[in-house]
């Protein structure tokens, strides 16, 4: 593939042959910049969030299947034992 020179591409900012455009240029890049990195230091945060909602969860949920399994384990054995089977 043959690679094209960067004077054919003068739209993209920050290339060497694009001329400079002055202070604003300059501010608007920075906060645009300023901008992306806020939003993936709050995905990263979301992230986490969720990663420990999730383990929250199925540690609530391997309880609750543990509590129900042994409320039914003991009425059973009860029954037994109270009609004499064991």
């Amino acid at each position: 593939m043959r690679r094209l020179p960067l004077q054919r591409w003068p739209h993209i900012p920050g290339l060497p042959s694009v001329p400079r455009r002055g202070g604003e240029f300059d501010i608007l890049g920075f906060a645009v910049l300023k901008l992306h990195a806020s939003h993936v230091s709050d995905g990263i945060t979301r992230t986490q969030f969720r990663r420990q909602a999730n383990a929250a969860d199925n540690k609530a949920a391997t309880v609750a299947v543990d509590s129900l399994l042994n409320y039914e384990a003991v009425k059973v054995c009860a029954h037994l034992y109270v009609c004499g089977e064991t």
